[in-house]
């Protein structure tokens, strides 16, 4: 329990940082776009789909098998009836 509450303090600490940061990289930028047009959420919504995509590509790469195997128990489940029993056409 005392994890969790440390995690939920350090993600909260965090989050403050990032604004902070960002907020003051605001005034000082030399992107090329217009950083003003853009809010804080829009900028967190598009790092978290980000970081969404790469964590999901490695998920993906490193427990492949696993995650094959609890989609067909999910499937399995849901629709009732064995994936390793379906007939496969034969080439």
């Amino acid at each position: 329990m005392a994890a969790t509450i440390g995690i939920a303090f350090a993600s909260g600490f965090a989050a403050v940082y990032t604004e902070k940061v960002i907020k003051s990289q605001q005034k000082h930028s030399i992107a090329s776009f217009d950083r003003a047009k853009y809010s804080l959420a829009y900028m967190q919504v598009q790092l978290a789909s980000m970081s969404l995509l790469v964590m999901g590509a490695y998920a993906l790469v490193k427990d492949f098998d696993q995650i094959k195997v609890c989609a067909q128990a999910r499937l399995q489940m849901l629709f009732r009836y064995d994936l390793n029993q379906v007939e496969h056409p034969s080439h």
